[in-house]
């Protein structure tokens, strides 16, 4: 339908003069037009709000509209206003609008709104809304401005309209809500980070409505009452504090004075809870000690509670112990083998009583005594230097031995051992120091021994060697290169190398009677034509013995090699050697026998079982063991606490599990929850219920040989004596292992170059 302008302007002049209102027919015959137009720019009139019309039963009465020009209301509105039409050109904006793009009206009206820039500037765009609106759908948004610095929020709504020509149009309304997003985002902020830091909080937190609900329950809380969030939420938290009570504390009495207690802090009847303690019992069984601060917090409808929980087992146990400490260092200090001696500045504060016996001087004279004063004199300076740069916070070195020199004069070899300590408050010094004058002596008697032998195998021309199968190499003697005819570059060699002097016929040969010993037959004994590095051949007598793993796997081939070329030219002196060396071998294998069972009798794990009975009791252990390393596992020697069953199972690879982790680090090791720490591989320490356990090294001056552990069954408090205390234990089981094996090393020697010396080799 075309639109005549001066049509539309006569039924709105006849409407005007006709205030009462008019209904179709008497308008078409009052401007002389057909009722059917007159129909359609009424409806055309009534859209565009020019024209108000009222149902009276089946007929309408028309009325010219009273409303306030559109001008004035874009003007009144506090919302940014742009009115667009078909083509999206702007026909009306407000002031406020104006005011935001900084522009003016002349500027802006007629123009497309593209050209804008602010409405391309919003996040997310507007455009596919405007276009919306102008097809007749009404849509709201909320978008983001941001042009030039200035930033704000804004709640878009989108109306579709029709012009009084019939044209599409619409109206863009632009609340601005930057002031309500800022609050709700700084209010969502605040709630993120609150439950950040109560989510991230070590103790338990809990949070209950004013009925006493539980509507927060953090993870913490979680771990320290074994009960899960799932379970707690939405509950009273008297129904779930109350069962984790111990059971002697729960009767239908204490209930109702604890959920009494509970209300009365959300009826803001009592003040917070400071620090109140209280025991529960986990659903695991455990016992913990909880310390609780409980805070009412005024909401509108009440008060809200928030209790934070810690767990003070520890620290409890830990004020148990520090009474007990003093009395156990004290029995340590007076039970222990070993000499120890505390110092602050130059000055002996405190000494065991093996240091008396040690000495010969008595605890009082000592205490008179700067600690260097008891060493030999060309030792003095370096243990007073070294002792006084400890407690300055240096770290010389804390083993190594010397002389002392005790109040007869006797000079005696001591292995000390030097820490740091806190003793009444002050620094001081801690020095452990064993008696090895034996094993000094048995050192050197060793030297002599081993010299005594290369010696006999030098004269009796005999050279030895050892092939380690694991490493694939093999250690030789020196007269095994006397009789190649080399100098010594290493005292082991490859096979390879070895095989090398072997003449070419028979290397085939003696390669394979060497792995026929090894898998089938376990010894080999023959002769071998060798070249020597000057060319020369000779013939060599070997004898060889392979050992074995339980499992039957060789590990070893021990062997003795002898040059006989020259005998074989004297066939009588060669056969007397025949006959010499068969008696040497029946003699020899009784002597070997026999000195065996006599070191035997010299039983170390008697040794290790005595000093382990006297820690546990000492350290109120409920088990303990003495592991030594044995190639690549770490085996068992003497045990407290463990049935025979669990100890064949406390053996372990090197570097493994618990006894692995000290022997690979070298370093003491405290873990408190054996049932969590993941370094504890062995079951049968979870499956007894051991809770805590602490482990030493045992070394040999630097080498790791085996490790010392003690179990307790609750949980036992870390505490620096104790692990002082592991150490020193494990120098002394050191020393009984050290000197068990000198003393059978050396034995075995003597017997060996006695006997060798006797025969004539």
């Amino acid at each position: 339908m075309d639109v005549n302008r001066e049509e539309l302007t006569k039924i709105k002049e006849v409407l005007k003069a006709n205030p009462r209102g008019m209904n179709v027919l008497e308008i078409s015959k009052a401007i002389k037009m057909h009722r059917q137009s007159v129909a359609k720019y009424l409806e055309m009139l009534a859209i565009s709000g020019n024209v108000d019309v009222k149902t009276f039963g089946p007929a309408k009465v028309y009325y010219i509209s009273q409303r306030v020009p559109v001008s004035s209301m874009l003007s009144l509105s506090s919302d940014l206003i742009v009115i667009l039409n078909s083509d999206r050109k702007i026909i009306n904006v407000n002031d406020r609008f104006l005011e935001f793009i900084n522009a003016k009206r002349e500027d802006v009206i007629n123009k497309d709104f593209n050209t804008i820039s602010p409405a391309l500037d919003f996040e997310p765009s507007i455009m596919p809304n405007i276009a919306d609106a102008l097809g007749g759908k009404e849509s709201s948004i909320e978008a983001y401005f941001k042009h030039k610095g200035n930033e704000r929020f804004f709640s878009v709504k989108f109306i579709p309209m029709v012009f009084e020509e019939g044209q599409q149009g619409a109206t863009i309304l632009l609340e601005d809500v930057t002031k309500e997003k800022l609050i709700d985002l700084t209010i969502r902020e605040s709630e993120e980070k609150l439950r950040s830091i109560i989510e991230q909080s070590s103790d338990g937190i809990m949070i209950t409505d004013e009925k006493g609900i539980i509507i927060d329950y953090n993870r913490s809380q979680e771990a320290l009452t074994g009960i899960a969030a799932d379970q707690a939420l939405g509950k009273f938290a008297w129904d779930i504090l109350f069962p984790i009570l111990p059971e002697d504390s729960r009767d239908d009495k204490t209930y109702k004075r604890f959920q009494a207690t509970c209300k009365d802090i959300l009826k803001g009847m009592r003040p917070a809870d400071r620090y109140q303690e209280f025991e529960i019992r986990r659903p695991d069984g455990t016992i913990h000690v909880i310390q609780v601060s409980v805070t009412p917090i005024k909401s509108e409808k009440g008060f809200m509670a928030v209790a934070s929980f810690r767990d003070v087992s520890s620290h409890k146990a830990m004020e148990g112990a520090l009474l007990e400490s003093e009395e156990k260092l004290n029995i340590i200090m007076e039970k222990l083998h070993a000499g120890v001696v505390i110092y602050q500045g130059e000055s002996i504060v405190d000494v065991s009583q093996a240091v008396e016996w040690m000495t010969g001087y008595k605890r009082d004279d000592l205490a008179k005594m700067k600690f260097w004063d008891i060493v030999a004199p060309e030792f003095r300076e370096i243990v007073r230097q070294r002792g006084l740069a400890r407690q300055k916070g240096e770290q010389p070195p804390t083993s190594y031995e010397c002389r002392l020199i005790s109040r007869n004069g006797e000079p005696r070899w001591m292995e000390l051992n030097a820490g740091y300590i806190t003793y009444k408050g002050e620094p001081a010094g801690l020095i452990t120091f064993f008696d090895i004058s034996e094993r000094k002596k048995m050192e050197e008697n060793l030297k002599e021994s081993e010299t005594l032998f290369k010696y006999t195998q030098h004269i009796a021309g005999i050279g030895s060697w050892k092939w380690d199968l694991v490493s694939d190499r093999i250690s030789v003697s020196d007269e095994v290169y006397n009789i190649m005819g080399i100098p010594m570059v290493s005292p082991s060699v490859s096979l390879d190398q070895f095989l090398s002097f072997v003449h070419p016929d028979e290397q085939a040969t003696v390669l394979k009677k060497f792995y026929e010993a090894l898998h089938v037959k376990g010894k080999f004994s023959g002769e071998i034509r060798i070249i020597r590095g000057d060319g020369a051949e000779r013939t060599v007598r070997v004898e060889e013995e392979v050992t074995r793993d339980d499992s039957g796997n060789p590990l070893t081939m021990y062997g003795i090699m002898q040059d006989i070329t020259e005998d074989r030219r004297m066939s009588q002196e060669w056969s007397q050697l025949i006959d010499r060396l068969k008696d040497t071998n029946e003699e020899l294998s009784m002597i070997m026998y026999v000195s065996e069972s006599v070191l035997n009798a010299q039983s170390l794990e008697e040794t290790l079982l005595s000093i382990l009975q006297r820690l546990t009791q000492a350290m109120g252990a409920d088990a303990g063991a003495i592991l030594l390393k044995e190639n690549d596992r770490i085996n068992v020697k003497a045990s407290i606490g463990f049935n025979e069953s669990a100890i064949a199972k406390l053996s372990v690879p090197a570097g493994r599990g618990f006894s692995g982790t000290v022997t690979a680090s070298g370093e003491p090791l405290y873990v408190e929850d054996l049932q969590t720490d993941p370094r504890v591989i062995s079951p049968v320490l979870k499956e007894m219920g051991f809770k805590t356990a602490l482990g030493a090294p045992i070394k040999d001056r630097m080498e790791i040989i085996g490790v010392l552990h003690m179990e307790w069954k609750e949980i036992h408090p870390y505490k620096k004596v104790d692990m002082d205390v592991m150490n020193i234990v494990a120098d002394r089981c050191s020393a009984a292992v050290i000197n068990a094996m000198l003393y059978r090393k050396n034995k075995k020697l003597q017997l060996q170059s006695q006997y060798k010396t006797t025969k004539g080799f």
